[in-house]
């Protein structure tokens, strides 16, 4: 199956065991659960939970031939409409969302203020991450990381049309990265025009600072992404203490520079 198959998988959220059942349905076409736990390198339970996840979706279709359950990939055309149909739920929440805003404000304020902490996992949850990032009223993130894992992580045409969109923000990057020719050649493709004005670094010995993830320290939030391809897994923690914490020692480490 092609890549680029894989990846929208990947982002509508099937896990790797998942999408190794869809993709063992569609390479067998018409197939009982045996050989197909086979194909994806699961046990039969696993497999028929799977399945049965994924019929929930709209991905799969079950027959019964001869006493025995069969399974086969829907077409593309059911493919999309789950899609659309995961779209119109999100926009119900967030219509929801938009109503209730001002009583959960007043139900937390109430509460008193309490750190929360959220995780996300898959491509598709590390790009919300990102994007939290440019949203608010923030004017700046503070960030250490590594700018050639980043790269390798979320390619560049997603990084670029990411920098697009928060270069309209004017929320200015102050970021310390390991002093390597993938640090330098960032903001030279990301930052073309305002560079350092939107974009400011500080390196440190590659030695020194084998970073395998980025964090972001932003408005009252830190925001931990995992660089590592094998993992992809982020988590934002929503907290004034932990935050003010956090720029003082980045600001200190900024300062000795």
């Amino acid at each position: 199956m092609a890549r680029t198959i894989e990846r929208l998988l990947e982002e509508i959220g099937l896990s790797t065991k998942e999408q190794a059942v869809y993709r063992a349905v569609v390479e067998l076409g018409d197939a009982p659960v045996s050989p197909i736990a086979k194909r994806a390198r699961v046990n039969r339970v696993t497999a028929y939970n799977i399945l049965d996840h994924l019929i929930s979706k709209g991905l799969v279709a079950r027959s019964e031939q001869k006493k025995k359950l069969h399974y086969s990939a829907k077409g593309a055309g059911e493919l999309e409409e789950y899609l659309m149909s995961q779209k119109a739920n999100w926009d119900g929440i967030l219509n929801n969302f938009h109503h209730l805003k001002p009583e959960i404000e007043a139900l937390l304020g109430s509460a008193g203020v309490k750190p929360t902490v959220r995780f996300f996992e898959g491509k598709l949850g590390i790009k919300e991450v990102f994007f939290d990032q440019i949203r608010g009223d923030h004017k700046e993130i503070l960030a250490y990381g590594s700018a050639g894992k980043l790269e390798e992580a979320m390619g560049s045409a997603y990084l670029k049309m990411f920098t697009k969109q928060k270069n309209k923000t004017n929320i200015v990057t102050r970021a310390i990265l390991p002093d390597e020719p993938a640090s330098q050649s960032y903001i030279k493709k990301y930052y073309p025009e305002r560079g350092k004005q939107l974009f400011d670094i500080k390196v440190v010995p590659p030695a020194d600072f084998p970073m395998e993830m980025e964090m972001n320290i932003y408005g009252n939030k830190v925001s931990m992404i995992s660089l590592n391809p094998a993992e992809s897994v982020a988590v934002i923690i929503e907290s004034p203490a932990l935050v003010k914490n956090q720029r003082i020692i980045f600001n200190l480490l900024w300062k000795l520079l």
